[in-house]
């Protein structure tokens, strides 16, 4: 009887489980949008009209402290005191009049887990204090948009650990603006150590992701409802999953390789600056092979790079693992055939050490200058480390000692 009251009420929370994703105006016949639906709504229409007028002057980073701050005091919304439900969504607005993502839905930065935070949605903050669970210590989404079928998974996890459920999504990103189409596939319940009971979910909807950055998201949907949701490192362990660290690095070489990350797109910067910083905080295996060849510095955090060095000259380096060596060459673009080149030795800080981040030290051996066909000795000493903070067949993402991070590019052959 315990086991059919249970099955019960799970086909009664079942709905209020697809709430947690945001669907638009639920129904069994709603038509799966297209690659492109109806207009996307533009920034002006995903903010309040007295914050879509103008931008936030406060920086992002300020606001989101105090989003997080804010959804502390609301227990996740589970307080619904109108005076803080407002001044978190006013926050919010704010915060979304600033997004430096406009393509939001087709961002790598969306690929990963995220923690929820809070939301005003009445359905899904029944599923978080049920009482046939008990009250949900965590509720997590990953998203994955790597394969052909893109897909969202969304768990929550009750206090006395045998209960949770799982809500399996697939999800269209549409190629450009803010919008994500959801069709449900099914819901799978574990409660007090009973078997699992999986239904499928008839329902399609979307939602608008109105900020994201490499580690915050708020997403809205047609109705009014705001989710808020931070990065977590990595998803617990019992997922089983991989973090999209290839994907982030595609689409990183792939804006980089599409333009200087001096160009005017502050956009276009901010995700560079994101997907740096989490291929940076996700460990990956240390290749060897894949370190080895010349890349160009394409990108660095440090502002003489992106000012003086970048516009008048070009830097290549060449890393040999199997001899030791590091040869760095800077061309110049106003003097065809001037160089400089410097050589070091290398050493393994951990040489046992199978993941990033891998340290090195270099020791500069020899430089010179080279011009037309003259070379002029320079004299160099010192060593420095440099840690490899990812590396794979196109990317090398390095830090200095003083923190600075560089990009590098594989260089592509010559042509014949």
């Amino acid at each position: 009887m315990e086991l059919l009251l249970l099955f019960i009420a799970f086909l009664l929370d079942a709905s209020a489980a697809s709430a947690f994703l945001h669907p638009s105006s639920l129904s069994a016949n709603h038509r799966y949008p297209s690659r492109r639906p109806s207009p996307t709504p533009s920034k002006a229409t995903l903010a309040s009209p007295a914050v879509a007028a103008r931008r936030s002057s406060r920086p992002p980073d300020l606001l989101k402290k105090e989003l997080l701050r804010l959804s502390e005091e609301a227990e996740q919304g589970q307080v619904r005191a109108a005076d803080v439900t407002s001044r978190i969504l006013a926050v919010a607005d704010e915060l979304a009049s600033i997004s430096p993502v406009a393509d939001s839905a087709s961002s790598a930065l969306l690929d990963g887990v995220w923690q929820f935070c809070w939301n005003n949605d009445a359905e899904a903050l029944a599923l978080l204090s049920n009482p046939l669970y008990s009250r949900a210590t965590t509720a997590y989404q990953e998203i994955d948009t790597s394969g052909e079928q893109c897909r969202v998974t969304t768990v929550l996890l009750y206090n006395d650990t045998q209960s949770s459920v799982r809500l399996f999504v697939d999800a269209e990103p549409q190629e450009s603006g803010p919008r994500v189409a959801i069709k449900f596939s099914r819901a799978v319940t574990s409660v007090r150590g009973l078997p699992e009971v999986a239904l499928p979910l008839p329902f399609s909807g979307w939602f608008d992701n109105v900020y994201l950055d490499s580690d915050f998201r708020v997403s809205r949907d047609s109705r009014g409802a705001t989710f808020i949701w931070t990065r977590r490192p990595e998803a617990p362990s019992e997922w089983g999953t991989q973090r999209p660290t290839e994907r982030w690095s595609r689409r990183l070489a792939d804006l980089l390789a599409s333009g200087r990350s001096g160009d005017a797109d502050a956009g276009r910067s901010r995700e560079i600056e994101g997907l740096v910083g989490l291929l940076a905080r996700n460990p990956t295996r240390f290749d060897r092979t894949a370190l080895d060849g010349e890349r160009e510095n394409v990108w660095s955090s440090g502002p003489l790079w992106q000012t003086v060095l970048s516009p008048w000259a070009r830097t290549f380096q060449t890393w040999d693992t199997a001899t030791s060596t590091l040869e760095t060459r800077t061309e110049f673009r106003s003097w065809p055939g001037a160089s400089v080149i410097a050589r070091s030795s290398l050493s393994e800080d951990d040489p046992s050490r199978g993941i990033t981040p891998k340290g090195f030290t270099t020791t500069e051996e020899r430089a010179s200058v080279r011009w037309g066909g003259s070379e002029t000795g320079l004299w160099v000493s010192g060593d420095r480390k440099v840690t490899v903070l990812h590396v794979d067949e196109r990317l090398r993402v390095l830090e200095g000692e003083g923190g600075e991070r560089v990009v590098q590019l594989r260089v592509p052959p010559a042509a014949e």
